[in-house]
């Protein structure tokens, strides 16, 4: 769940996606809800994952929406469908999220399968030639690009699926690969970014425990005791003084910092991972949930 003036009328609606249809519902002066009405996928295809991205045109916004096919849109109108991109074949077995970078001076989103290629496309559909990596090994989560302001250039990093971390430049040169420890034999490793993709930690997980690395591949923390099949982490960075995880366990979500101090007094209500913005100025967080079949938000002040 989104909240962004998608509409450009100078107030927040909130953009969220089923798995059939890509939703806006704004609210006007008089606080009266208002749904525009849906946009749907080509017959037969849904909808698997909405990210918002950072590059809209005059601040814009717009979203990359996945299908469970492999294939990727640009939607840049809510009231206009999302623009097919690899309209010549689907990208199998995507690890999610996709990412922006620049290449060749031109904005591409950097995706990953978890065969172990990574592969550019454009705006315009067009995939550089000749752009394909190969690891020929199991990813368990995606790479993605890291820009270093030092030498204007963006890396390429992320992890196998046994803990073998990999840094790349985009032109696909190794810059260093070795293996971090592996605690047991059932755990794998992923590298995640956070949603604004201006930073990321590795991470170390198994069915019902995960533990945070630096990205050296020391541990920060560990949790234990999460509900199998049932929990997801996610790694926000809203800005240097205000980075955490969201861990989700069945159908509530704790707050973490990095020392794995619990954020908050208890946990809150969610049947899908949170969405979580900072009021700047008033050093508070907005956290969007789905719950009880409607969406709720909470507002968490930092001390």
């Amino acid at each position: 769940i989104y909240s962004v003036d998608f509409l450009s009328v100078g107030r927040l609606q909130y953009v969220f996606a089923t798995e059939k249809s890509l939703n806006v519902v704004d609210e006007d002066d008089q606080q009266r809800y208002m749904t525009i009405p849906s946009i749907r996928l080509p017959l037969g295809r849904k909808i698997r994952s909405l990210q918002q991205l950072e590059s809209g045109i005059e601040g814009s916004f717009r979203f990359l929406v996945i299908d469970t096919n492999g294939f990727l849109y640009l939607w840049n109108s809510p009231t206009q469908p999302p623009i097919l991109l690899n309209t010549s074949r689907p990208f199998a077995d995507l690890l999610l999220p996709i990412q922006e970078v620049e290449y060749q001076s031109k904005r591409h989103f950097l995706f990953t399968q978890s065969t172990g290629q990574i592969g550019l496309i454009n705006e315009s559909g067009v995939i550089p030639e000749p752009y394909k990596i190969d690891f020929k090994i199991n990813l368990s989560g995606p790479f993605f690009g890291v820009f270093l302001p030092e030498n204007n250039s963006t890396r390429l990093i992320g992890v196998t699926k046994y803990g073998e971390f990999i840094e790349n430049t985009l032109a696909g040169k190794t810059i260093d690969r070795r293996q971090l420890f592996r605690t047991d034999p059932t755990s794998f490793f992923r590298a995640k970014a956070a949603p604004n993709n201006r930073d990321w930690l590795l991470f170390r997980e198994s069915e019902t425990q995960f533990a945070v690395l630096d990205k050296k591949g020391n541990e920060l923390f560990s949790a234990k005791g999460l509900i199998a099949a049932k929990n997801q982490v996610q790694y926000h960075y809203l800005s240097s003084e205000v980075k955490f995880l969201s861990v989700k366990s069945g159908n509530y979500t704790t707050l973490y910092d990095l020392k794995g101090y619990q954020i908050g007094d208890k946990p809150f209500p969610s049947e899908y991972p949170v969405r979580i913005n900072l009021v700047e100025g008033y050093n508070k967080l907005l956290i969007y949930g789905f719950a009880n079949k409607k969406i709720q938000v909470w507002s968490l002040k930092l001390r």
